[in-house]
């Protein structure tokens, strides 16, 4: 059997899997992994020999406490985004995540975020991170012009719609926009199924396409963690270079 194979086999084990993860937090002694486990310390002990055996494991001599070897390193850095999937696999059971490879690695950004589900509780979610909204507003949508409205005037908007809209429903989105902002970009690309929302209150969310390349209005994952929110403004950056700039 090739070598990868005989790694990829001992990762097939779930408990050989979360083992690695337990001490990739910090190294532990077999005796604090065994606090972790409801098998025996011989059979704690096994695994770790197997996983050693591959390369994924070493342990320290002077302390005896077990860490991730630089692959077993890799490996936890690449399994994040699939466990935050497999986590919520009824929601992706029915979405699409239409990005590309560099994006979709870094999906267990959202590992902090809420998901909100329900067209009401959605549009309720989005008038509240938009209520207090002042200096800056980024929207895409797969329409032209919000579904929520602002309290008060904001000092820049920029916007992403599809350009499935003709040149007058353009025109009268961007009239409209001017109504709500000071200053305002308006960008269009080729199918807009993804619903992306950053504001300048360091808050944000986004809905992945349904199975039918759809947006989907009733669900979205809110977010507001650092990490969170940087990856949703590379997804947005990421658009912004599809698409094309309107002069306001």
């Amino acid at each position: 059997m090739d070598d990868y194979l005989n790694i990829y086999s001992e990762l097939t084990n779930p408990i050989r899997i979360q083992i690695l993860m337990w001490i990739g937090e910090e190294p532990q002694a077999l005796s604090d992994i065994a606090t972790h486990c409801s098998i025996s310390k011989p059979e704690i002990s096994r695994h770790l020999s197997r996983m050693k055996n591959v390369g994924l494991v070493m342990q320290e001599a002077s302390t005896r406490k077990y860490h991730p070897s630089a692959l077993g390193i890799t490996y936890l850095q690449l399994f994040s985004p699939i466990e935050f999937v497999l986590k919520h696999s009824s929601y992706f059971t029915n979405h699409y995540v239409d990005l590309p490879p560099h994006l979709l690695r870094n999906i267990d950004a959202l590992i902090n975020a809420e998901l909100i589900v329900d067209l009401g509780n959605v549009l309720a979610k989005i008038q509240e991170l938009l209520d207090d909204t002042r200096d800056e507003v980024k929207l895409m949508l797969d329409q032209r012009l919000p579904v929520v409205g602002l309290k008060d005037k904001v000092r820049y908007g920029s916007y992403i719609f599809p350009s499935t809209m003709s040149e007058a429903q353009v025109e009268s989105g961007k009239q409209y926009l001017k109504s709500m902002y000071e200053d305002v970009e308006v960008r269009q690309v080729g199918s807009v199924t993804h619903i992306l929302l950053i504001t300048d209150k360091k808050r944000g969310f986004i809905s992945f396409p349904t199975l039918a390349s759809k947006a989907d209005w009733a669900s979205i994952w809110v977010v507001t963690d650092k990490r969170g929110l940087e990856y949703l403004q590379d997804i947005w950056d990421y658009f912004i270079s599809l698409g094309k700039l309107y002069e306001m």
